[in-house]
């Protein structure tokens, strides 16, 4: 088995005292989301990266690094193993953020959490290259299966077990981060698409970026499941879901019946409560 050199990243070096040790062939295949469920403040990542948390005994726990709305900081190099999400250690490297994983959408979209996100995804991209992970988002049942890609502690929970944390919570905007991640990777803008802005997309680039949308919507924990299953089988999940169920019949009137791009479009619209003129 060969071993796998650790990426550049030039952050700063906190190193964190519990951790694995170091990776096998093949590298990590995924990179994982956490909340560190702390507050969003400025200078907090190298705060609990010293020795009062990670730095020290008293966490027992580890990621390979953690952001603020100031920056970044690596404390496990991406050719170690952290000890971050359960039984997808081995496979997984992994990103703290501050914030909590009961945080509203609103919350995570502040200037503080969008400069924070912009800083992790910069970073992140940087190891998804290297490492070969496309920038794509995971469902549970990819993570399952140990494809490479993007997801949450709590994906690796559902999938893969070995840890009890659920971060960093339905309302994180993975899809926001992921444009940023994209972009990086492809040397893009990190800026999310405004009001009234064109897009340039073709018809199932248009399908691809509802389906990715209702995923968020409907929460993570059904992102493996065909769309109409996930509504029929009740309770909603969130309150897109009972959009959805309301806007297509009720909890009977999906029996047979497979979204159309139009009606899950619709969804999108009402769950982000945007009214077209």
């Amino acid at each position: 088995m060969s071993y796998i050199p650790p990426v550049s990243l030039g952050l700063p070096w906190y190193p964190a005292a519990s951790h694995g040790g170091q990776f096998a062939s093949p590298p990590p295949r995924q990179i994982v989301i956490h909340s560190c469920e702390c507050p969003l403040t400025a200078g907090i990542a190298k705060s609990l990266a010293g020795p009062n948390w990670f730095g020290g005994t008293a966490a027992g726990t580890s990621p390979h690094g953690m952001f603020d709305q100031t920056g970044g900081v690596e404390e496990v190099h991406t050719d170690t193993i952290a000890w971050h999400c359960g039984n997808g250690n081995n496979t997984s490297v992994g990103y703290e953020h501050a914030g909590y994983a009961a945080f509203t959408r609103a919350e995570w979209t502040t200037d503080a959490g969008l400069a924070m996100l912009h800083a992790s995804a910069k970073t992140t991209a940087k190891v998804a290259k290297a490492l070969g992970i496309p920038g794509r988002w995971l469902s549970v049942a990819e993570v399952a299966d140990n494809v490479q890609g993007f997801c949450t502690h709590n994906d690796m929970r559902l999938a893969r077990g070995g840890t009890t944390h659920t971060d960093p919570g339905p309302n994180f905007p993975y899809d926001l981060y992921m444009q940023y991640v994209t972009a990086a990777m492809t040397g893009g803008s990190t800026t999310p698409p405004q009001q009234g802005d064109v897009l340039d997309m073709d018809a199932k680039e248009l399908s691809d970026l509802i389906d990715q949308r209702l995923k968020v919507a409907l929460g993570n924990d059904y992102a493996g499941a065909p769309l109409q299953k996930v509504v029929a089988a009740g309770p909603p999940s969130s309150r897109a879901a009972s959009k959805v169920r309301d806007m297509a019949g009720g909890t009977g009137g999906l029996a047979g019946h497979a979204l159309t791009q139009g009606e899950k479009l619709q969804a999108l619209l009402d769950h982000f409560e945007i009214k077209l003129p």
